[in-house]
């Protein structure tokens, strides 16, 4: 069991478009969606370049790696993540079939667009670094990783690749936005 203490210290919750570029943190990440003032966390990764990593995710949503999710449904996104099949008016519009299905993402690009557009401006994120003085493993940030995906629950995020984390020993401190999707978790 891992007896180190972490203290997550969430960001401020910002637009994708506010990344800044010029840090290279290392630590975990989530992503989500915001409509007024709910945030809907939608992912949670680590990476040892979190602001690198959040691009990559825009990167996947805007090529076509990602599925697209109607616009008037993107708030309900849970309901579609077990759906094999699209609905060409209404919820899952478009599901990834990398790389054979990519010539259809390009023949339904311009009726795709404003739904990665939505997606795109709703993205936000929150992060929390991790020192990079202090010897982090791949494996410690997968820990990490999976706890704060279980701690959310595996049914409210897109990515359901938690497992099990020894991790008993996290703090989350910072925003409070965030900092909620824990402690509702961990009140129960």
């Amino acid at each position: 069991m891992n007896n180190i203490q972490y203290n997550l210290e969430w960001s401020d919750l910002k637009p994708i478009q506010d990344i800044d570029l010029s840090n290279e943190d290392q630590g975990v990440y989530v992503w989500g969606f915001k409509f007024d003032s709910e945030f809907i966390p939608y992912y949670v990764g680590i990476a040892f370049n979190v602001q690198t990593r959040l691009l990559e995710h825009v990167n996947n949503i805007v090529g076509g790696k990602y599925c697209i999710i109607h616009s008037n449904d993107l708030r309900e996104f849970r309901k579609y993540k077990d759906c094999e099949t699209v609905s060409i008016n209404k919820g899952l519009l478009y599901i990834p079939n990398w790389p054979n299905g990519y010539l259809s993402f390009l023949k339904r690009r311009n009726s795709l667009q404003p739904h990665i557009d939505n997606m795109v401006s709703k993205m936000h994120f929150s992060f929390a670094s991790l020192n990079k003085h202090t010897t982090m493993t791949k494996k410690d940030l997968e820990d990490i990783e999976k706890y704060c995906i279980n701690c959310i629950g595996k049914d409210n995020l897109w990515n359901t690749r938690g497992g099990t984390s020894n991790l008993s020993n996290v703090t989350h401190s910072g925003n409070l936005e965030i900092k909620s999707l824990f402690e509702k978790k961990n009140s129960n």
